[in-house]
């Protein structure tokens, strides 16, 4: 096994080869084992802090993982009694010549998977100062060759010590890139692609130069006409989320940024899930003030605890200077305490009428009660193509 702080250069060639997936659990690789006999790929996996590679195949109706096993010396690799220099050179061996690679289920290699489109070599990175800090480690702005270009980009990493991580964490870092990049809007930051190949992962995003929107409400004054757009843009991003059956868990203002036109773009999946409905969240990791009383009773998370936190986030944007919510209740224990007593958050003064009675409505004590964000997009928002003037109308009229 190689130590997790290094891959050696042995295994260099690997990194090239078209069925590498890199860090791969065995829940994604599964999917891409379609129905042909020896369809197969290559992945890393990290185990009492070493690097294991793992061959994946289907074989008569089933899905195999098998691990690659090393020589004492880590000069070998062999999967069935033939050892190679290389895992490139051990798996070209088998699939050529037909040797099973494991003889009980007569598993052979025949075509491989091929890897993601979202690959990034590490090659193409130069990496920048620090910018700021995700759920799993540091963001750094970064430069991103793509041919003859040269793109700005955030680079999150995943931070390892010399005992290696938590393979779940490990797990949790590779979820939130297999999530990001099935999302494709306006309003959510870009995924340009993930570096597996090697230790640290990385996921390489869209670079939002305008910042965090926490840190613009607190250090400047947006106008209102600025505000509604922040409003209109976490609504139209929550909602595509939606639509994809993505519930995010960590709607703040602090996890959305600012594009050099002052476009909301929402961040950081690192709690995210995708496919379900309702999820459990271990209790010491849900962000207190911005979940709603059914969370803090049960740790189930929804599309409606988002929109719970998407009326936090109103309050958090309409405050004049800002204001961290619940302020006046430091002690995160009598915070929960007053919530569930039915405590709520007061409208901010100089707040439209409208956004208080949508932030009145998202904070609702059942979740059956609050709206869906497709139902406030539709009545608060207009379609994405609204013209400002038309969707500031629908705030203003009543107000």
């Amino acid at each position: 096994m190689a130590p997790a702080t290094c891959i050696t250069t042995a295994e260099d060639e690997l990194i090239n080869a078209p069925f590498y997936h890199g860090f791969q659990t065995a829940a994604e690789a599964e999917p891409l084992l379609t129905k042909d006999n020896g369809r197969f790929l290559v992945r890393l996996i990290e185990e009492n802090g070493h690097f294991i590679y793992i061959v994946s195949v289907y074989w008569k109706g089933k899905k195999h993982h098998y691990r690659i096993f090393q020589t004492r010396h880590g000069n070998f690799f062999h999967l069935n009694g033939i050892p190679k220099r290389t895992v490139a050179a051990l798996i070209r061996y088998h699939r050529f010549s037909q040797k099973p690679v494991n003889d009980e289920s007569g598993a052979c290699l025949r075509s491989y998977v091929e890897r993601s489109h979202y690959a990034i070599y590490r090659e193409q990175l130069t990496i920048l100062s620090v910018i700021g800090h995700g759920e799993f480690g540091e963001v750094r702005r970064g430069k991103l060759r793509v041919g003859m270009q040269s793109i700005d980009v955030a680079v999150k990493t995943m931070i390892t010590d010399k005992k290696g991580i938590d393979p779940n964490e490990r797990i949790r870092f590779l979820r939130e890139a297999n999530i990001h990049m099935r999302l494709q809007h306006r309003n959510i930051i870009r995924l340009f692609g993930v570096v597996v190949y090697n230790d640290p992962i990385l996921i390489v995003t869209e670079y939002a130069p305008g910042g965090c929107l926490h840190d613009r409400l607190v250090e400047k004054r947006p106008t209102d006409k600025e505000r509604l757009n922040y409003c209109r843009d976490i609504c139209f991003g929550m909602a595509y989320l939606e639509s994809k059956e993505v519930i995010h868990r960590d709607l703040t203002v602090r996890n959305c940024l600012l594009s050099k036109w002052n476009v909301v773009k929402i961040t950081d999946f690192g709690l995210s899930l995708q496919g379900i409905t309702k999820v459990l969240l271990p209790r010491a990791r849900a962000p207190i003030r911005y979940v709603p009383p059914e969370t803090l009773k049960t740790a189930l998370f929804s599309h409606k605890s988002d929109v719970w936190g998407y009326g936090i986030a109103l309050f958090e944007i309409w405050s004049k200077p800002y204001e961290e919510p619940y302020r006046e209740i430091q002690n995160n224990r009598q915070l929960r305490k007053r919530i569930l007593e039915g405590y709520r958050l007061t409208p901010p003064k100089g707040m439209p009428k409208k956004m208080q009675e949508l932030m009145l409505k998202t904070q609702s004590a059942s979740p059956d009660n609050r709206p869906t964000f497709k139902t406030i997009k539709k009545i608060y928002f207009g379609e994405e193509k609204s013209t400002f003037r038309e969707y500031v109308s629908r705030i203003f009229r009543i107000s």
